[in-house]
């Protein structure tokens, strides 16, 4: 188990994530499965237990924020 992988590498799998629900132009296409490959491919890549969790809890903070950025 590696604890010290980059973390310019997290942080670019962050923006994959981020991108799905709020991208810089336009309204998110909120595949889950984007989301999902990006955090197995982190995962297999850098072998951090600890980076993997951050990616879950960012994917799943990520949707629970869309009711708060949507308009209505």
């Amino acid at each position: 188990m590696n604890t010290n992988a980059e973390p310019r590498i997290l942080e670019a799998y962050r923006e994959v994530i981020k991108n799905e629900f709020f991208p810089k132009k336009g309204h998110g296409t909120l595949r889950y499965s984007i989301a999902k490959k990006a955090i197995s491919d982190y995962s297999k890549a850098s072998g951090d237990f600890a980076g993997t969790m951050e990616l879950m809890l960012f994917t799943s903070k990520m949707g629970w924020n869309l009711p708060t950025n949507m308009e209505i």
